[in-house]
């Protein structure tokens, strides 16, 4: 279950302020830490949380000047696959400040990219973080995503998002795929007993055994012969 959104007042004063950067849609700084699954690693995962609020105030050791302190996204996600891996979580922050390389708008564009790789539609780009964060939280938010050398980095790990994932397939999905392999005339096994299928309808199968019997049963009873 999705967590809700958060936002600090701090971050509420910024976004006011800088609503025209984030709707042209420019491109966030991203940091990746704690990513416990190997390189090349594929799986699926989900959104745990998102906050907005302000980056760590830290002390240059060289300067020794104050840097953060700036607007950010914390973005937490889940593992859902590889089962080994399920559980595990993956942090990723978007800060969201101008800087010598690169304006608010282009920040705001990565971290737009990022949740639209999620599944975040085309047109929540550029609204306004809490609509977003509805989205995000609103429901189970599944995707796909890989784990690939860090741009800056290549000994270090990034996670990056590929795809919205489909939903797990149920019980009736299951059953409905098998009813799929097996039509009338169809050889089966059922209970170890060979039989020939007569009719399919939804997930029930009605069929014949050799000795001229007919039951119904359970298309999820049956196996290809």
């Amino acid at each position: 279950m999705s967590e809700a959104f958060k936002v600090s007042d701090d971050f509420a004063v910024f976004e006011a302020e800088n609503a025209t950067a984030a709707q042209e849609a420019g491109a966030a700084e991203k940091m990746v830490m704690g990513i416990n699954v190997p390189m090349n690693t594929v799986g699926t995962a989900s959104i745990l949380s998102m906050e907005g609020g302000k980056s760590k105030i830290k002390v240059d050791p060289a300067t020794k000047q104050q840097e953060g302190g700036h607007p950010m996204i914390t973005l937490t996600l889940l593992i859902d696959t590889p089962e080994q891996y399920r559980g595990q979580k993956v942090q990723r922050w978007f800060t969201l400040n101008a800087t010598a390389k690169q304006s608010v708008a282009q920040k705001y564009q990565r971290l737009y990219d990022f949740l639209e790789d999620c599944g975040m539609p085309k047109e929540l780009r550029g609204k306004p973080m809490a609509e977003i964060g509805k989205w995000a939280l609103g429901e189970t938010r599944n995707f796909n995503y890989e784990i690939i050398p860090l741009w800056s980095d290549t000994k270090q790990k990034d996670f990056k998002p590929t795809a919205p994932a489909g939903p797990l397939p149920g019980a009736t999905d299951i059953e409905a795929a098998m009813a799929a392999t097996f039509t009338p005339g169809s050889k089966a096994m059922c209970a170890g007993n060979p039989c020939e299928v007569v009719s399919i309808t939804g997930d029930q199968a009605q069929v014949k055994f050799a000795n001229g019997q007919e039951m119904p049963v359970g298309v999820s009873q049956l196996t290809p012969a």
